[in-house]
Order: structure tokens, then C-alpha cells, then sequence
């Protein structure tokens, strides 16, 4: 009898043993969860700095959400700042304060949305024989265009680390309302006139300014008054922008990127270049 008892003691200890060891087995093996396939997701910040985009800088404090299983990061802007642009379709302007990249590839791993070096790119895909490419969301329809930052309205640059933070801007921007008529009220403070005659270049001076957020220069008179917006010491507080330029990032060496005039202000537009940047000497 005592033997039988063992007998059944020894099997019911050998059948709990494999239960637990079939049972680690099972949760090594187990299928991936969203969490777990989205890994890469991890390395995202969650608001970004000294990021790009696109081939443009993003606005520090861009948020970023992950979406399905890491195969798409949603970038959502600061509040009261704008993707702007022409749509190539309707010829409408376009403000987007959000948008997508997906990655996309007929793969059973990876492809994921990846972030390194302040940019975004795509994982390979496993296999490696299939191709992984990302794209846009609703930007590909979009043209010259750049971010404005309405919460910035207009100010003299007074120093050129200052002239660095601002954005390129779109190539539209003094068609949007509300920079059109905050330029023409600078222009009636600084000049007495909204669209003042700048014919005698004798009589001004091209000087740094900030334009909603974006670089620019700005035909300000050869004296300026220290009055004008408390400029502690006058003109000379100003910062010289005559020998600035412009030149194209993206695609390197492609032509179009120039300096266009505005009502009393000159940027730089994009024309066949996807990155053109104002160059600060």
C-alpha cells in the first residue's frame, strides 16, 4: 500500500513539473503583443527637439503619438504654429497644425517607424528582399510650403544666434491675412506709410527681422529711431542683413532658391528646391 502512495505521489509531482515547464515554454514562445512589436517606438521622443521633418525643421515642443502597432508616428505642433503651403490642386493655402509618416512594406517584421539623428526613416523588413519605403500624410499635394509661428508676430532681430531659431517659411507668406495686415501696420509705425517707396536705397538700410516666426529681412530707414519697439540703442541694436543669401539645401545645388520681395521685406522662396535656406553671414 505504502508504495502505491509513492507511486501516485511521483506522478502527480512529475505531471506539476511538466505543467510549469510546458507552461514557460508556452510564454517564451508567446506571439508578440502591440507593446512588444513596437519597440522602436521606444527611441521617439515624446515632444520633440531639434528635430526635422521632411527636409525642415520641426518646431521644438512637436508632440508625437505612435500609431498602429509602430508602423506610423502622428506629429502634432505647438499650438498657435502651422504647416503652411499652396495645395498644388486646388491653388488653395493650406494650414495643417498635424501630420503622418507611415512605413509601409508587404513584410511580416519590422518595418516600423524609426527615429535617429533628430529625423525619422523606416526599419528594414524581414525579409530584407521586400522594400519598406515611408511617406507623408497630406503632404505631397502641398507646395513652398513652411511653418509660421502666429503666436510670434513682427520684431527686429538683435542678434544673428536669434536669426537661427526662425523658420524658412512658406513661399506664400505675405498672402496670409494675417500677415499681410500686421506688415502693413509695421510698415505704417517704421515708414508713416503700409506701402512705403523703397526706390532711393540710400535712404534704408537691410536689416534682420522676425516675421511671424520666420526669417527675413526688412528694409528699415538708414536712421531708426530708438523709439521704435524700446530699441535701447537704436539702429545700431539692429543686425546688418545685407550680404545675406540664400541657398538650396535640398536637392543640392538645384536653382530657384532666391530672394523674393514682399512690402518691405525680402525671404527666400523654394522654387525647385525642397529645403531653401537663408544663409546668415
Amino acid at each position: 500500500m505504502k508504495k502505491f502512495e509513492i507511486l501516485i505521489t511521483a506522478t502527480i509531482f512529475f505531471l506539476i513539473t511538466a505543467v510549469v515547464l510546458f507552461t514557460g515554454c508556452q510564454k517564451n514562445a508567446k506571439e508578440p503583443t502591440s507593446e512588444e512589436i513596437s519597440l522602436t517606438a521606444e527611441s521617439i521622443p515624446k515632444v520633440l527637439y531639434n528635430a526635422s521633418f521632411d527636409n525642415m525643421r520641426l518646431p521644438d515642443g512637436t508632440t508625437t503619438e505612435i500609431l498602429n502597432n509602430g508602423s506610423t508616428v502622428k506629429l502634432s505642433f505647438p499650438k498657435g504654429i502651422y504647416l503652411i503651403g499652396v495645395n498644388s490642386v486646388s491653388g488653395e493655402i493650406q494650414r495643417l497644425s498635424e501630420t503622418e509618416y507611415t512605413c509601409t512594406g508587404d513584410c511580416t517584421k519590422g518595418c516600423d517607424v524609426i527615429y535617429a539623428g533628430g529625423s525619422f526613416g523606416c526599419s528594414a523588413c524581414e525579409p530584407s528582399t521586400i522594400t519598406c519605403t515611408g511617406k507623408s500624410k497630406n503632404l505631397t499635394e502641398i507646395q513652398g510650403k513652411g511653418f509660421v509661428d502666429f503666436n510670434a508676430g513682427i520684431s527686429f532681430i538683435k542678434s544673428k544666434e536669434d536669426a537661427a531659431k526662425l523658420f524658412a517659411g512658406p513661399d506664400n507668406l505675405l498672402n496670409i491675412p494675417e500677415v499681410r495686415k500686421a506688415m502693413k501696420a509695421f510698415n505704417l509705425k517704421i515708414h508713416g506709410s503700409e506701402n512705403p517707396d523703397f526706390t532711393d536705397k540710400k535712404q534704408y538700410r537691410e536689416v534682420g527681422l522676425n516675421l511671424f516666426g520666420c526669417l527675413v529681412t526688412y528694409m528699415a530707414p538708414s536712421t531708426l529711431n530708438h523709439n521704435y519697439f524700446n530699441l535701447r540703442g537704436g539702429e545700431d541694436e539692429l543686425v546688418d542683413a545685407a550680404s545675406w543669401s540664400c541657398r538650396c539645401d535640398a536637392p543640392a545645388g538645384s536653382s530657384g532658391c532666391t530672394k523674393d520681395s514682399g512690402i518691405g521685406y525680402k525671404k527666400c522662396t523654394s522654387g525647385a528646391c525642397t529645403s531653401c535656406t537663408m544663409i546668415v553671414n
